[in-house]
């Protein structure tokens, strides 16, 4: 379909892409729609290598991946590709479905990755001829690999700890930036500020590692406790340990509000006995950042939304606001919860909640039900879970998608954000 538009739509068209993207119109389309918009850029450009700017692409190039956006990306010269970027994309995108808001974040370090590889090229020739150095110098500290940092002397580390440690690292080099901090100072013997420096270098911690800090939920220790419970990926037996060691300095039945949003995604692992005793209205007040929790075992969310159950009665009587705070939290909801929801309750659901439910959970989705979800939470509903649903709710779910595109253009929005939402369908359908 795209292939089959002359030059003059082929440049509006991606003029429109470019600029929804900028606006944070998602982004969710497949591989072959991605390598058919690259020919698009490459027929109204010419070829990559000859490029001065790639300004009026930048966001396309930042956030979509495929084989010919790649290609694109290799053949740049290093000063344009250097230069690119989507800088408004990162915050304006945290709506939008799981899965493609991870395809997205994808993209994006991987183009961090080939603008760093094109720097430390381009300095080899220009630059200290020291290849550490250089490295830092690309584009954050954070882009050096694990053998540069293994050879760093511990020294250095803490002079450029800062710089170290700003963006995720990967669990290997956060393990080796920590182990070298650690031959400085162990642990157990930094302040709460010290400890506070190490940010990402925490995917390094280790079990062993949990027994020698210092009280966590201490006044000084505060941030600290924030870092590890927002650190990611961390192993389960990691998050286990930090969980027995919080609930030795404080019971769950004396944690605030405040505690429960300092501890992140550490209260994920909190067993179902842990989590029932939470007061019930410090987890009516935290409803909101718990909501927020991207718990990695379904044990974590069932327990956690069995807690809200507790908190706020029964589940007949949720409505939509209730519903809406618990976000992610429905997907621990059981089936005949859900059954029990009112219609109206569904107007709550959001695209980041629904997409996570089991397909054998949804399914008990009536269209009364279905029929009050809005289009950006009815196109989060996955392929998986729509080839278990009845056909009369499916073609619920379709209405709602097309009714919220014709809000969207009837609601006084501005001419690019309702072409934005106009694109977004079409990639959408394609």
């Amino acid at each position: 379909m795209l292939r089959k538009m002359d030059e003059a739509a082929t440049e509006e068209y991606i003029q429109l892409l470019e600029t929804s993207l900028r606006q944070g119109i998602p982004d969710c389309v497949n591989q072959d729609t991605m390598d058919e918009v690259a020919e698009m850029i490459i027929r109204i450009k010419g070829s990559p290598r000859n490029w001065k700017t790639a300004d009026n692409v930048s966001c396309i190039l930042d956030t979509f991946s495929s084989e010919g956006i790649s290609r694109i990306a290799s053949e740049l010269p290093a000063d344009v590709l250097i230069t690119t970027g989507c800088p408004q994309r990162s915050n304006q995108f945290m709506s939008i479905p799981k899965h493609c808001k991870d395809a997205s974040m994808r993209a994006m370090k991987a183009m961090k990755s080939r603008k760093t590889e094109k720097c430390i090229e381009r300095r080899g020739t220009l630059g200290t001829g020291d290849s550490m150095r250089d490295s830092m110098m690309c584009g954050n500290a954070a882009r050096m690999t694990q053998s540069q940092l293994e050879r760093m002397k511990k020294e250095d580390v803490m002079k450029y700890l800062d710089n170290l440690v700003t963006e995720d690292l990967g669990t290997g080099e956060a393990k080796v930036i920590l182990t070298k901090v650690k031959e400085n100072k162990e642990l157990k013997d930094m302040n709460g500020e010290e400890l506070a420096r190490l940010k990402n270098a925490w995917e390094g911690l280790t079990k062993q590692d949990v027994g020698n800090l210092p009280t966590l939920t201490a006044t000084e220790n505060l941030e600290v406790l924030y870092q590890l419970g927002m650190t990611k990926m961390l192993p389960d037996d990691v998050m286990v340990a930090l969980r027995d060691k919080i609930i030795a300095e404080k019971q769950p039945e004396e944690m605030t509000d405040m505690d429960v949003f300092l501890l992140g995604d550490i209260v994920c692992h909190f067993n179902q006995s842990q989590t029932s005793k939470i007061p019930k209205d410090v987890i009516k007040k935290s409803m909101r950042h718990l909501g927020m929790r991207d718990c990695k075992t379904q044990y974590g969310t069932q327990n956690l939304a069995e807690a809200v159950k507790a908190a706020y009665g029964d589940v007949k009587d949720f409505d939509a606001a209730t519903v809406h705070e618990m976000n992610r939290l429905v997907s621990g909801l059981k089936p005949e919860d859900l059954s029990a929801l009112s219609g109206d309750a569904y107007v709550g659901f959001t695209a980041e909640g629904i997409e996570q439910i089991e397909p054998d959970t949804l399914k008990v989705m009536t269209v009364a039900q279905a029929n009050n979800l809005d289009g950006k939470t009815a196109a989060a509903v996955t392929s998986e879970q729509v080839r278990v649903l009845p056909s009369e709710v499916k073609n619920a779910l379709s209405s709602a998608k097309s009714e919220q595109l014709r809000r969207s253009s009837a609601s006084g929005l501005s001419m690019p954000g309702v072409m934005g939402a106009v694109v977004a369908a079409v990639l959408f359908l394609l």
